[in-house]
């Protein structure tokens, strides 16, 4: 995961492979940027693989943002994420 902070945005860019043995690591470094920042824009355009664990942790990112009214912004939707969201009821 790729983390950038201009003009209080947060841009992150989602690597390839997205799995439970990131998510910890992930959440703690969203954690410690997400203070401050009036918008958040997530690039998932090389996604190849995501797993439940790692998708729970989006989800939950979205919740907070949506609780501390951060607009959130998702950019290069990819077929693998597309098909997650749907398995869990979301998205179009």
């Amino acid at each position: 995961m790729i983390q950038k902070t201009k003009d209080r945005t947060l841009r992150i860019t989602l690597p390839s492979e997205c799995s439970i043995a990131d998510v910890e690591a992930h959440t703690d470094r969203l954690r410690s940027q997400i203070g401050g920042v009036e918008r958040v824009e997530l690039n998932a355009e090389a996604l190849e693989e995501i797993d439940t664990a790692y998708l729970q942790l989006l989800l939950s990112m979205k919740a907070t943002l949506d609780e501390m009214d951060v607009h959130f912004c998702l950019s290069g939707l990819c077929a693998v994420l597309d098909e997650a969201l749907g398995l869990y009821g979301i998205g179009d």
